[in-house]
């Protein structure tokens, strides 16, 4: 780890409510969701953490709106989101 890395991870506790392991649209995607609320505590945890991922991957229109239903159910609404 480098020096930056160590102090930044120093700041915290080393104590969270649900860790998610790699941050790619599928870590990053359930984080998000379980932290929406406000009452987890969660943690990303990547040693790619700051990687750009490339959006080459969609849905289609007649799956967008279990997708919408989905983030309501965890509390998100998604502006923009009508199909």
């Amino acid at each position: 780890a480098t020096t930056s890395s160590r102090v930044y991870a120093s700041k915290y506790d080393d104590q969270c409510d649900v860790l998610v392991l790699g941050s790619g649209p599928a870590g990053c995607a359930i984080a998000s969701l379980l932290g929406a609320k406000g009452d987890l505590d969660v943690v990303v945890a990547s040693q790619n953490f700051e990687a750009d991922w490339v959006p080459n991957y969609g849905v289609w229109k007649d799956e967008w709106g279990t997708v919408l239903e989905r983030y309501r159910s965890f509390g998100v609404e998604l502006d923009g989101g009508k199909y």
